[in-house]
């Protein structure tokens, strides 16, 4: 450990920067992320960020290793989205700067020799990791070992927090993004899950016995798994899902969004264009009842399977608990209240690609939208509470169905931003 590094609590890493470095700058950074988070460790506590610019870090640091991994540490926070120069983390953006955390080690363009683990929590407690790429994890290993769980980042007991994470292109039996179990705690916050996969269960994310894995303002799109939730998956262990998109997942089996056979709840999403949606119960060896899962403020449309698109394949399940959603095929066999079967009225349904189903689609209410102002009339504003845009959330005395909040800018309420609007910004200006 360098004495600059001993003495700071911050270090600097920079994939371009001159070798020999000490951390204790943005000119004399680590070239290597592993040897920021080992001198951290050897700080006994001092370090509590670090620093990443632009550019790609894999954890084996040129040995191969499968079981390489970037290992989190407690109440270490690590940013990434820096250019390099910046003095403060308010001026770095990761979307202009992307700091990517890559398995793909060894034979690079493979997945066979990936690492297992992009991230490792552990029983780290406190962890932070903030506007990263995390990519290229390969989770294949036996079913019965932790190798098979979550190639991005996996939790075993520990709990950290992923704000403003990309995981892309991911691979394990389950979670293939991201994987929590044996008590672990993942919160998973503005972060997008796209082209992760799963040879069994949980595409993008899943929980296992014990866990609790929050799912916050997210977007999963183009996720698959093998048997069910190509998105999403719970099992014995608690899934909540909020104010989040999931558009185009696929599962194999079932649940091509959201498969919960654990305890779950979903509240705010956006479900559009998943294949074989379904939320269920399952009685098991550690279960004694069927699971309750609660779905609220969502919009589930066309969604597919093998048998067509009905509302049993919109979602299904034992003990659901469904209100204030749109749901394609609507029967009202579901019941609950505050539902229908009307159609949302997206904003770009097909995006700048022409096809439904992708990261492109504007799946914002649009004009004469039913979701607009037809939420759960119980769920009050609260200050600072913003939606997946950053716009507040409850705006015109009720909130909307879906991830998006609309009526910014329209002051009298009536569903347009038009120019009888004007005297409410001139008011804000004032």
């Amino acid at each position: 450990i360098s004495a600059a590094s001993a003495e700071s609590p911050v270090l600097y890493v920079d994939a371009d920067a001159p070798p020999g470095g000490d951390g204790g700058s943005w000119g004399t950074a680590y070239r290597d992320l592993q040897e920021a988070l080992a001198s951290a460790e050897c700080s006994l506590g001092l370090v509590e960020e670090i620093w990443v610019a632009e550019g790609i870090y894999r954890p084996d640091r040129g040995t191969g290793l499968r079981e390489s991994t970037f290992q989190l540490q407690d109440d270490l926070a690590l940013y990434g989205g820096f250019a390099g120069t910046e003095t403060s983390r308010d001026e770095r953006n990761p979307s202009l700067h992307p700091t990517i955390l890559s398995g793909d080690v060894s034979d690079i363009g493979t997945t066979g020799d990936n690492v297992y683990h992009v991230v490792s929590v552990g029983m780290t407690t406190g962890a932070v990791v903030d506007g990263f790429v995390i990519r290229d994890g390969n989770a294949n290993g036996l079913i019965s070992t932790p190798r098979a769980f979550g190639a991005g980042a996996y939790s075993a007991g520990g709990f950290a927090q992923f704000t403003g994470c990309t995981f892309v292109a991911n691979l394990a039996a389950y979670g293939g993004g991201a994987h929590a179990e044996l008590g672990g705690e993942l919160r998973l916050t503005k972060c997008d899950f796209k082209g992760n996969s799963a040879a069994v269960d949980g595409g993008a994310v899943s929980a296992g016995q014990g866990a609790t894995v929050y799912v916050e303002r997210c977007r999963l799109v183009e996720n698959t798994a093998g048997r069910y939730g190509g998105a999403a998956y719970a099992s014995i262990s608690g899934m909540h899902i909020t104010d989040s998109v999931l558009i185009g997942n696929v599962g194999g089996w079932g649940g091509g969004a959201y498969f919960a056979s654990g305890f779950g709840s979903m509240a705010g999403c956006t479900l559009y264009r998943n294949r074989a949606i379904q939320v269920t119960g399952h009685t098991g060896g550690l279960l004694s009842d069927f699971s309750n899962v609660d779905v609220s403020n969502s919009i589930f449309w066309n969604n597919t399977d093998p048998t067509g698109t009905s509302e049993s394949t919109q979602v299904s399940g034992s003990f659901l608990n469904l209100n204030y959603s749109i749901l394609g095929a609507w029967a009202g066999g579901l019941g609950g209240v505050g539902n229908s079967g009307s159609d949302p009225l997206f904003t770009d349904p097909l995006g700048s690609d022409g096809v439904a189903g992708t990261m492109d689609d504007d799946v914002r209410p649009g004009s004469g939208s039913p979701a607009l102002g037809a939420g759960d009339p119980a769920v009050a504003p609260v200050a600072g509470e913003v939606d997946i845009d950053g716009s507040p959330r409850v705006l015109c005395g009720r909130i909307d169905i879906g991830a998006y909040e609309a009526g910014w800018g329209d002051f009298n309420c009536d569903g347009l931003i038009e120019l009888s609007d004007g005297a409410g910004w001139a008011d804000c200006l004032t």
